[in-house]
């Protein structure tokens, strides 16, 4: 497996996965999603755990927030064999219950080689402290 490839791979999948939300094709994510994939907070905390209830969260968060923008950067990428790891900053604003919010921060990534294909294992979200 070469690592250029792979890291071209994963950018490509980081974006893929940022789209499906922000377009509302979630069912797109459980192509991207392992089975048991855990999102954690910045104190590394469970957040939620499975595909399902991990998509779920995306799905409480479109449909009670509204988007303004949303922008990230390229994903640095680390390749470990069947093992990566991709983190990359992030910007958004949005409006949830009436009041406008700003967030800026960075999100992991860990994937796998999975079956033939590349899937998120965890999901790390780092906003920084205003």
């Amino acid at each position: 497996m070469q690592h250029i490839h792979t890291t071209d791979i994963i950018r490509n999948l980081v974006v893929k996965i940022n789209e499906a939300w922000k377009n509302g094709k979630l069912a797109e994510l459980a192509d991207y999603f392992h089975e048991d994939i855990v999102f954690c907070d910045s104190d590394f905390n469970v957040l939620a755990q499975g595909r399902t209830k991990c998509i779920e969260s995306y799905r409480q968060f479109i449909d009670n927030a509204e988007v303004h923008e949303m922008s990230t950067k390229e994903p640095e990428v680390f390749v470990w064999h069947h093992t990566v790891y991709a983190c990359y900053r992030f910007t958004i604003s949005y409006t949830m219950n009436g009041k406008l919010y700003s967030e800026q921060g960075k999100e992991a990534f860990i994937f796998i080689y999975d079956n033939r294909t590349w899937v998120a294992v965890v999901r790390f979200m780092l906003p920084e402290k205003n």
